[in-house]
């Protein structure tokens, strides 16, 4: 998905739509990024090096995008550089509960809801993917840079529990890329994980949210259960 948004946004096809220089560095331990020498790469540190990395590339003003953990070094941008962030867009926005709790924001609608009770029970039932990794990341890691197998059970289960299902599981499981795995690089033990849930931040960037309809992790926070 991340290659066919990259494509329309350097040729939208339309001579009368913009088209954008795209710069798109993997995570600090991701991707095709080496391994860290160090930890302590939290989001705020991952944002001060991209904005070093945007400028060497000749970028001193520049729009920035990104979900779940992509999203918050996008939002430490518009935090901590809001002079080089020309608009931020966050497609995982966390939003943290109240101070008090949910009871102080009054009577809900019915669909304010049914998304409280999808956040706690995502927290109650599948918050492990983020929970586990974030404490004991070596322990899951060698079972999904090892077997293929445990990276798509791995993937499968993040794409039934958390999409609207509308995607192709093959392209989202990434086929062609499982026999090679091995070559796959995990957080570091001690990596920080920045910014998390509860955190209230503001930024003088422009800023747009997108929540998706099967977005499980709407309103993070106090609210798990």
């Amino acid at each position: 998905m991340g290659a066919v948004l990259v494509d329309a946004l350097a040729d939208p096809g339309d001579a009368s739509l913009p088209a954008f220089h795209v710069v798109a560095p993997p995570l600090p331990g991701y991707a095709s990024s080496g391994k860290p020498e160090r930890t302590g790469w939290t989001v705020e540190r991952t944002a001060d090096a991209w904005v070093v990395l945007m400028a060497r590339s000749g970028y001193a003003r520049f729009f920035a995008a990104g979900g779940d953990r992509g999203g918050r070094v996008a939002t430490a941008l518009g935090v901590h550089h809001p002079d080089h962030v020309a608009g931020l867009r966050t497609f995982t926005p966390c939003v943290p509960e109240p101070v008090g709790g949910i009871a102080v924001l009054g009577d809900l609608t019915e669909a304010q809801d049914r998304r409280v009770a999808d956040t706690r029970r995502f927290w109650r039932y599948g918050g492990g993917c983020s929970l586990q990794p974030s404490t004991r990341p070596q322990t899951v890691a060698h079972a999904l840079v090892d077997s293929p197998v445990a990276l798509l059970a791995w993937v499968l289960d993040k794409f039934w529990a958390s999409t609207d299902r509308s995607d192709d599981l093959e392209r989202a499981g990434q086929k062609r890329s499982l026999p090679r795995a091995g070559g796959a690089r995990q957080p570091r033990p001690g990596t920080a994980r920045g910014t998390g849930p509860g955190a209230a931040v503001t930024t003088a960037a422009t800023t747009a949210a997108t929540a998706a309809a099967q977005d499980v992790r709407r309103a993070r926070g106090g609210a798990r259960g």
